[in-house]
């Protein structure tokens, strides 16, 4: 069964492929950050499960949503003063 989850994960399109490497790489990242005694991990080795690809996606999908934040900016032009109304209700 093992293997089978294996060649799965490996031919799932979205993780697999060229992105496998990748999704391991993000799986075992949330693993490092969040299962610090490596208890989960014990788990997942001693019942094969850590091979399962729903695990593997899901730990993958939790990595991609905790990705690094990206810097935004801001609309209003610097020194602009609006009235309250104007910053509560902008589409007013």
């Amino acid at each position: 069964a093992r293997r089978g989850w294996v060649e799965a994960i490996k031919a799932d399109p979205e993780f697999g492929g060229t992105r496998f490497d990748g999704t391991i790489n993000d799986a075992q990242a949330v693993l490092r950050r969040f299962d610090g005694d490596g208890q989960v991990l014990e788990v997942l080795q001693a019942s094969g499960f850590g091979d399962h690809p729903a695990i593997i996606k899901m730990l993958a999908r939790i990595k991609r949503s905790i990705s690094e934040d990206e810097f935004v900016t801001g609309t209003d032009k610097p020194g602009e003063k609006k009235s309250l109304n104007e910053r509560l209700w902008p589409d007013m």
